[in-house]
């Protein structure tokens, strides 16, 4: 077990013993404190000091890829249902992969959110929804998920209002809701993740 080293206590030219809880604070209690003054940018900075960080709206952190392995890309999906009937909130995908097939609303999660977040955002980004409470559902990783890179899927799930309105944005070519029974032909895994969200829904 290190010790103080002597100068640490034995005090000041005043005769003052120095507060050890403050010579001792943690590295980590630090750097919480000095993130809660930094914006997201600066943030990711912070985070991964070797990356180039450029503005983008809203104040996501945009980078360049310098990493000498590749790594997983972290996505969410977020699984709506109406109960009355019971329709399952989609989005006709308005470019590629998949462009023109129905699928989860959702996205990649950007370097300063959580997943959480990110999966709120998304939901409101392409299609209005806003406020609806998600909760986790679980995690989908099979390899060849998605064909333009590695990704792990994190999936949210939640229940709208029966009278709760959509409307296609952002990427979105179109957003509708879907009877749960007959679901079109959908994108990714998607089918797989509406079904383990219908077991949570229905217990």
């Amino acid at each position: 077990m290190t010790s103080l080293a002597e100068e640490d206590v034995v005090g000041d030219a005043d005769g003052e013993i120095p507060d050890v809880a403050d010579h001792h604070q943690p590295d980590a209690e630090r750097a919480r404190g000095e993130a809660r003054d930094l914006g997201p940018v600066d943030l990711a900075q912070r985070i991964h000091p070797a990356l180039e960080y450029g503005g983008r709206e809203n104040g996501k952190a945009g980078m360049s890829y310098t990493y000498k392995y590749p790594h997983i890309a972290v996505t969410v999906d977020a699984v709506v249902f109406r109960a009355a009937p019971a329709r399952v909130l989609l989005i006709k995908r308005g470019r590629a992969p998949f462009e023109g097939a129905w699928a989860l609303p959702g996205g990649f999660v950007d370097m300063a959110e959580t997943c959480a977040d990110a999966a709120a955002r998304e939901l409101q980004e392409e299609t209005g929804l806003a406020g609806v409470a998600l909760s986790f559902l679980h995690y989908f990783d099979a390899v060849d998920r998605d064909p333009r890179e590695r990704t792990l899927a994190l999936a949210f799930w939640g229940v709208a209002g029966d009278d709760a309105k959509a409307s296609a944005a952002d990427d979105a070519a179109d957003v509708d809701w879907h009877a749960v029974d007959a679901l079109p032909e959908l994108a990714f895994d998607h089918a797989e993740v509406i079904e383990r969200a219908l077991q949570a829904w229905r217990g």
